[in-house]
Protein backbone atom coordinates (compact mmCIF):
# COMPACT_ATOMS: atom_id res chain seq x y z
CA UNK A 1 0.00 0.00 0.00
CA UNK A 2 2.93 2.38 0.55
CA UNK A 3 3.92 1.97 -3.08
CA UNK A 4 0.69 3.53 -4.41
CA UNK A 5 1.33 7.04 -2.95
CA UNK A 6 4.98 6.88 -4.08
CA UNK A 7 3.98 5.91 -7.63
CA UNK A 8 1.33 8.64 -7.73
CA UNK A 9 3.91 11.14 -6.40
CA UNK A 10 6.40 10.15 -9.12
CA UNK A 11 3.72 10.44 -11.82
CA UNK A 12 2.70 13.90 -10.57
CA UNK A 13 6.35 15.04 -10.40
CA UNK A 14 6.97 13.83 -13.96
CA UNK A 15 3.81 15.58 -15.13
CA UNK A 16 4.85 18.85 -13.44
CA UNK A 17 8.34 18.68 -14.96
CA UNK A 18 6.87 18.12 -18.44
CA UNK A 19 4.38 20.95 -17.88
CA UNK A 20 7.19 23.27 -16.81
CA UNK A 21 9.17 22.46 -19.97
CA UNK A 22 6.08 22.93 -22.10
CA UNK A 23 5.33 26.32 -20.56
CA UNK A 24 8.94 27.43 -21.04
CA UNK A 25 8.51 26.78 -24.76
CA UNK A 26 5.52 29.07 -25.08
CA UNK A 27 6.30 32.51 -26.41
CA UNK A 28 3.95 35.37 -25.55
CA UNK A 29 3.26 37.25 -28.77
CA UNK A 30 0.86 39.85 -27.46
CA UNK A 31 0.50 41.87 -24.32
CA UNK A 32 -2.70 43.63 -23.29
CA UNK A 33 -2.13 46.95 -21.54
CA UNK A 34 -5.28 48.71 -20.39
CA UNK A 35 -4.93 52.48 -20.73
CA UNK A 36 -7.63 54.34 -18.78
CA UNK A 37 -9.33 57.35 -20.35
CA UNK A 38 -7.87 56.73 -23.82
CA UNK A 39 -10.15 58.77 -26.03
CA UNK A 40 -10.90 59.22 -29.69
CA UNK A 41 -8.18 60.52 -32.00
CA UNK A 42 -5.48 60.12 -29.34
CA UNK A 43 -2.06 58.52 -29.66
CA UNK A 44 -0.12 56.60 -27.03
CA UNK A 45 3.53 55.62 -26.96
CA UNK A 46 4.40 52.43 -25.11
CA UNK A 47 8.01 51.84 -24.02
CA UNK A 48 8.69 48.21 -23.23
CA UNK A 49 11.81 46.62 -21.77
CA UNK A 50 12.28 42.86 -22.08
CA UNK A 51 15.48 41.79 -20.38
CA UNK A 52 17.93 44.42 -21.55
CA UNK A 53 16.18 45.05 -24.86
CA UNK A 54 14.07 48.22 -25.14
CA UNK A 55 11.19 48.47 -27.60
CA UNK A 56 8.90 51.36 -28.42
CA UNK A 57 5.40 51.15 -29.88
CA UNK A 58 3.01 53.87 -30.97
CA UNK A 59 -0.74 53.30 -30.94
CA UNK A 60 -3.59 55.43 -32.20
CA UNK A 61 -7.35 55.20 -31.81
CA UNK A 62 -9.22 56.54 -34.84
CA UNK A 63 -12.96 57.13 -35.18
CA UNK A 64 -14.57 56.40 -38.54
CA UNK A 65 -18.15 57.18 -39.60
CA UNK A 66 -20.38 54.21 -38.81
CA UNK A 67 -24.08 54.97 -38.94
CA UNK A 68 -24.34 58.29 -40.76
CA UNK A 69 -26.18 59.57 -43.78
CA UNK A 70 -23.92 59.51 -46.83
CA UNK A 71 -23.73 58.03 -50.35
CA UNK A 72 -24.01 54.49 -48.91
CA UNK A 73 -27.22 55.27 -47.00
CA UNK A 74 -30.15 54.61 -49.28
CA UNK A 75 -32.61 52.39 -47.45
CA UNK A 76 -34.24 51.78 -44.10
CA UNK A 77 -33.75 48.03 -44.60
CA UNK A 78 -31.52 46.61 -41.81
CA UNK A 79 -29.50 44.48 -44.25
CA UNK A 80 -28.83 47.50 -46.47
CA UNK A 81 -27.84 49.56 -43.38
CA UNK A 82 -25.42 46.82 -42.28
CA UNK A 83 -23.88 46.60 -45.75
CA UNK A 84 -23.51 50.38 -45.82
CA UNK A 85 -21.70 50.31 -42.45
CA UNK A 86 -19.38 47.54 -43.61
CA UNK A 87 -18.60 49.30 -46.90
CA UNK A 88 -18.00 52.60 -45.10
CA UNK A 89 -15.59 50.97 -42.61
CA UNK A 90 -13.83 48.91 -45.29
CA UNK A 91 -13.16 52.02 -47.40
CA UNK A 92 -11.96 54.01 -44.39
CA UNK A 93 -9.51 51.28 -43.37
CA UNK A 94 -8.33 50.76 -46.94
CA UNK A 95 -7.56 54.45 -47.42
CA UNK A 96 -5.93 55.00 -44.00
CA UNK A 97 -2.25 55.96 -43.72
CA UNK A 98 -0.16 52.87 -44.63
CA UNK A 99 2.43 53.75 -41.96
CA UNK A 100 -0.10 52.42 -39.44
CA UNK A 101 -1.27 48.79 -39.21
CA UNK A 102 -4.75 47.74 -38.10
CA UNK A 103 -4.73 46.06 -34.68
CA UNK A 104 -8.35 46.00 -33.50
CA UNK A 105 -11.84 47.13 -34.48
CA UNK A 106 -13.87 47.94 -31.38
CA UNK A 107 -17.54 47.03 -31.10
CA UNK A 108 -19.59 50.20 -31.51
CA UNK A 109 -22.26 51.09 -29.00
CA UNK A 110 -25.86 50.70 -30.08
CA UNK A 111 -26.92 53.71 -32.20
CA UNK A 112 -23.28 54.88 -32.45
CA UNK A 113 -22.50 57.31 -35.26
CA UNK A 114 -18.78 56.41 -35.21
CA UNK A 115 -16.75 53.23 -34.81
CA UNK A 116 -13.32 53.21 -33.20
CA UNK A 117 -10.30 51.43 -34.63
CA UNK A 118 -6.92 50.82 -33.00
CA UNK A 119 -3.76 51.16 -35.11
CA UNK A 120 -0.09 50.56 -34.34
CA UNK A 121 2.67 52.44 -36.16
CA UNK A 122 4.66 50.09 -38.38
CA UNK A 123 8.31 49.60 -37.55
CA UNK A 124 10.71 51.10 -40.07
CA UNK A 125 13.15 48.51 -41.34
Amino acid sequence: MIFVPIVIGIVICNFLLKLKEFLKGLIMKELCVPIPHFGEEQSAEILLKVGEKRMSYNFRVVSFPWDVIDEYSNDDDEVARSLARITRLKNAIKSYNKEWELIQIFTPLEDAKYIQVLYRKREKL
